[in-house]
């Protein structure tokens, strides 16, 4: 998955004045003093913003590392604020190469 231009040019600049371990620590800052309020809005612009393969590939990411109410939270949002056909094709993408008996 690549990022824009701005994106690009932003990481480089944290890896160039930041250590991994810090980038990490001021993630994990801004992550603590969000609201659900403040996560909710950012998620839902977030949605409108990414590809249907990048919305898969960020809920893969959060069911392995979030705790579970968090993707609960961030699929029914999902859910919510695609159309329901770009939903089915989120959705063809999570399941794509699970296996269901």
């Amino acid at each position: 998955m690549s990022g824009t231009k701005e994106e690009e040019i932003i990481n480089n600049l944290l890896w160039h004045y930041y250590t991994d371990e810090q980038n990490l620590a001021i993630e994990r800052q801004i992550v603590s003093s969000q609201t659900a309020e403040s996560t909710a809005i950012v998620w839902k612009w977030m949605l409108c913003g990414l590809s249907n393969h990048e919305t898969t590939n960020w809920l893969r990411v959060v069911e392995k590392n979030a705790p579970e109410f968090v993707f609960n939270n961030l699929f029914v949002l999902t859910e919510k604020e695609l159309a329901a056909a770009r939903f089915r094709k989120v959705m063809e993408g999570l399941t794509k190469g699970v296996r269901l008996t």
